[in-house]
């Protein structure tokens, strides 16, 4: 599956303060991809299933594609990523495997 059909299968036009599940990828890593409202990191900053950049938070681990948009980069697996382009998600998440699943957090 690639980012941009995650994203797509996981709108819920019903509810524009739901968060997606964080992904996960076929090597074990894992991380939380959004686009959204004004509460997210990403163009255009509206509620829908297509976006440019999107916002990327809590990785499993430090992965040097995309720590030019880590908000705290001393915090590499506590942070968020923001504004980061779709291709270099989707190169990302190949990198790793691909999108094998989500993780269902409980709070």
């Amino acid at each position: 599956m690639t980012v941009k059909n995650y994203l797509k299968s996981t709108y819920n036009p019903y509810d524009e303060y739901a968060p997606r599940k964080p992904v996960v990828c076929a090597d074990g890593f894992f991380i939380s991809i959004q686009g959204g409202t004004h509460f997210h990191y990403c163009t255009p900053r509206k509620h829908c299933n297509e976006y440019e950049t999107v916002e990327l938070g809590f990785p499993s681990a430090k992965d040097n594609y995309i720590m030019e948009y880590a908000e705290d980069p001393f915090n590499p697996t506590g942070t968020v990523y923001g504004y980061v382009p779709i291709d270099l998600v989707e190169a990302l998440i190949e990198k790793h495997g691909g999108i094998i699943g989500k993780i269902e957090l409980i709070y």
